[in-house]
């Protein structure tokens, strides 16, 4: 897939979707938050021990985006609240821009993320 559809927190590489999120470990929920510096922010409840917090990142976009956790991986911040994500599709989206940002803002169903992500993409 090409570079066509960006945003501060997201873009296409080859086949893989590279989110950024900045982890907010020990929060009251697990969710997605807002986007602050070219970031998206996720809430985990789980802590940054041993590794722990890192899973749940794995565990909550896996289920997110409806993949295997074994085609999500850190690829940058393993020791840091900053973080790339890969995300490899089995079926790379491979039809227009419009429809790869549908299935991106529909995986980020939260209200608020959804409509500040919509008005970045147009």
């Amino acid at each position: 897939m090409n570079d066509s559809v960006e945003s501060d927190f997201f873009h296409w590489q080859d086949d893989r979707l590279i989110l950024k999120l900045k982890v907010q470990p020990r929060a009251s929920r697990t969710a997605w938050g807002e986007v602050i510096g070219g970031r998206i922010k996720l809430y985990l409840t789980t802590p940054p021990i041993d590794g722990k917090a890192n899973q749940a990142v794995i565990d909550f976009i896996a289920k997110t985006f409806s993949v295997a956790k074994n085609r999500v991986e850190i690829r940058r911040g393993e020791t840091s609240r900053s973080k790339d994500i890969a995300l490899a599709w089995l079926t790379v989206p491979k039809a227009s821009s419009s429809e790869a940002e549908r299935l991106l803002l529909q995986a980020l169903s939260s209200k608020a993320i959804a409509d500040s992500s919509e008005a970045r993409l147009r």
